[in-house]
């Protein structure tokens, strides 16, 4: 099981600004232009996509985000900062709190070994497909978009996008053929 339980933005000046999710689905709506594709933006990035974050104007006022998640009955708090090889990945109430930066590559690995629980089944898909994929090629984060909202049959619209849809191949012809 996994969920998200809580997203903190620190910015400039230390001020902290936290949202709480709720148990289950959470749905945001807005009138265009409101945020909603730049949350889901921070959403992505928090789980690994290598976006450049300092390219963005919003995020200019912003030091740190994080993320409190949890994984099959272990709380973790994801933190990333502005610049990109400071990153912190810390298990909640753990006798080892230690806040020691990682580099961005170091923190993709740690949240493969989050989100991996069995290492085996990517090394079957990775012998039968040839591709090389991670726990974020089956994330939602990166199949759900905006031209279908609400309406199922568009669930995988953003395969669309190159970076999607040359993975999509692999994964579908693994799920219906091995």
């Amino acid at each position: 099981m996994f969920n998200i339980s809580e997203l903190i933005l620190k910015d400039n000046n230390d001020n902290e600004y936290s949202y709480e999710f709720s148990q289950g689905i959470n749905f945001f709506r807005g009138k265009n232009s409101s945020g909603k594709t730049v949350f889901y933006e921070l959403l992505d990035y928090m789980f690994g996509a290598s976006d450049n974050l300092n390219d963005k104007e919003w995020y200019e006022k912003l030091k740190e985000i994080s993320i409190k998640i949890k994984v099959n009955d272990k709380e973790f708090i994801l933190t990333r900062t502005k610049d990109p090889n400071e990153n912190y990945v810390s298990i909640l109430n753990s006798k080892f709190t230690n806040r020691h930066p990682i580099l961005e590559e170091s923190y993709k690995i740690k949240l493969s070994n989050i989100f991996t629980q069995d290492e085996g089944i990517l090394e079957d898909i990775k012998n039968f497909t040839g591709e090389l994929l991670t726990y974020r090629t089956f994330t939602m984060f990166n199949f759900l978009g905006e031209n279908g909202q609400g309406l199922i049959r568009y669930f995988l619209d953003k395969c669309s996008d190159v970076k999607y849809s040359v993975k999509l191949n692999s994964v579908l012809n693994f799920i219906f053929n091995n």
